[in-house]
This record gives structure tokens, sequence and C-alpha cells, in this order.
């Protein structure tokens, strides 16, 4: 039986959390700085920039 793999960058993870960190980032006023350090807790690390893109309208 072969195993198969598959990639999934950091960008994918954070789209699948991107409702989550919108929440904390405009309802809970969270700053990108205490976001990241959240995110860091599960061992993503992110800049501050990811951070704004991931929140900001999708147009």
């Amino acid at each position: 039986m072969e195993i198969q793999s598959f990639k999934i960058t950091i960008e994918d993870i954070l789209s699948i959390h991107r409702q989550w960190i919108t929440k904390l980032y405009i309802h809970d006023n969270k700053t990108e700085a205490e976001i990241a350090g959240i995110l860091s807790e599960g061992h993503l690390f992110v800049t501050y920039t990811t951070i704004l893109l991931i929140t900001s309208p999708v147009n």
C-alpha cells in the first residue's frame, strides 16, 4: 500500500482559522502582538503583517 503525502502551508492553516483570528482582532480587541502570542502557543509563528492580511476584508 502506497503512502500518500500532502503539503499544507501556514497560510492554509491560518485560512482555516480566519474567522477566529478576526474575532480576536475585532471583537476581543486583541493586538497583533497578542494574536501572534496566542498562535505561537500552538507553534504557529506568524508576523504582524500576516495577521493584518488575514483579518482584512476579502474583496
